[in-house]
């Protein structure tokens, strides 16, 4: 009997031996697992590139990304520069070169086989995705695609917001109208597209045909610093808060894993279409929204007559050269 109990005893511990060496190679392999599923987008990288031509930067992208790179033949000469004294995430790395390669009318197009270089005109002769009014901008996950949005407006007239809307276009980009249905059409950059929605949320309200809207030459001082004193000024005239409304990209926009949008140290910086800094001032009956267009050093201004004519006086009082 006790015979018999050693045996069933020696038996036990071999098995149980037997299972702790199978799993060793598992419990060892664990680490390297996690290893391998650390996302390839979160490595550091140094993109400290000056005048590096649009070819090099598809053998960058090559490296990187793993997959073959089509550059097309007439803007491979073509060259980026973005100096960054710091290392970033290679998913921000990567928003700089395609948002770079935007003010060169260049644009990447990545698929699962493959990644293209192509020339923006290029793109507007595909199928681009068409986003109806019903569906927000602010909802589309790539703020660096190139789409065409429906805008449908309830109150201001067609023709006038398109005369705002189309020093905030970028170069390629393009703005129709549907005046029997209301409807403004606009064809550019989502990031544009965003802050053209927003723009639209707060001029396309009720009253708003008791509003003007004028384009103001900025010929000796910076639109942008211009607006920022405009908007304290007239909201304590008003006796009310403004409110910036272009500045930032919505939740919408936000970067995050697998979603190209725009990495937190680009936000409130000039984008493609040069307008940064718009700001409205809501009291309860019309609002006034100003918008710096950058590159052009001009103000879209859009109030009642009454304090259209005061922002023209005081355009006019700090319109002046910067002194030394």
């Amino acid at each position: 009997m006790k015979r018999n109990k050693q045996r069933i005893w020696n038996v036990c511990t071999i098995a149980i031996l037997a299972g702790l060496l199978a799993l060793s190679p598992a419990l060892a392999e664990e680490p390297t697992t996690k290893a391998e599923s650390k996302d390839p987008m979160d490595e550091e990288v140094s993109i400290a590139l000056k005048g590096m031509k649009v070819e090099q930067v598809g053998d960058f992208l090559a490296g990187k990304l793993g997959k073959p790179v089509m550059v097309t033949e007439s803007i491979k000469a073509k060259t980026i520069t973005i100096n960054s004294k710091k290392k970033l995430p290679l998913r921000d790395a990567l928003f700089l070169i395609r948002r770079a390669l935007l003010d060169q009318e260049i644009m990447i197009q990545r698929s699962p086989e493959l990644i293209r270089i192509l020339p923006v005109k290029d793109v507007l002769q595909t199928m681009l995705p068409h986003i109806p009014a019903d569906k927000r901008a602010a909802d589309l996950p790539d703020v660096l695609d190139i789409v065409t949005k429906d805008f449908k407006l309830q109150h201001y007239n067609v023709g006038n917001m398109m005369a705002v809307l189309t020093p905030m276009k970028s170069s390629f980009g393009a703005i129709w109208i549907d005046p029997d249905a209301s409807k403004v059409v606009v064809t550019d950059v989502v990031i544009n597209l965003q802050r053209m929605e927003r723009l639209i949320a707060n001029m396309d309200v009720p009253l708003a045909e008791r509003t003007l809207t004028e384009i103001i030459e900025i010929k000796n001082g910076d639109a942008a610093e211009i607006v920022a004193i405009l908007k304290y000024l007239i909201a304590g005239k008003m006796g009310i808060a403004a409110t910036d409304i272009t500045t930032s990209v919505s939740a919408g926009g936000a970067p995050g894993r697998g979603r190209p949008g725009m990495p937190p140290h680009m936000r409130g910086k000039p984008q493609p279409g040069g307008a940064s800094g718009a700001v409205t001032i809501q009291p309860s009956t019309t609002p006034v929204t100003l918008v710096p267009l950058i590159t052009r050093n001009e103000i879209i201004a859009v109030a009642p007559a009454e304090i259209m004519r005061q922002i023209k006086i005081w355009v006019k009082r700090f319109d002046k050269p910067r002194e030394g």
